[in-house]
């Protein structure tokens, strides 16, 4: 079951975020935009870190 989550949240990370983010980036412009951008990278940090924490997890 945990390994399911990890490829649901890999998933989410990989494919869902970024497309997200490029369709916002088309309809928003100036500072909304960068805006935008730091909180898609705030987000990616967040998502790496419970990935990480959750391999450490089950492999120990």
């Amino acid at each position: 079951m945990n390994g399911t989550f990890v490829n649901v949240i890999s998933l989410i990370h990989d494919i869902y975020l970024p497309f997200w983010f490029q369709s916002f980036k088309t309809n928003k412009k100036g500072h909304t935009y960068s805006i935008c951008m730091r909180r898609c990278v705030l987000l990616q940090d967040r998502f790496r870190r419970i990935l990480l924490l959750l391999s450490y997890h089950i492999s120990y």
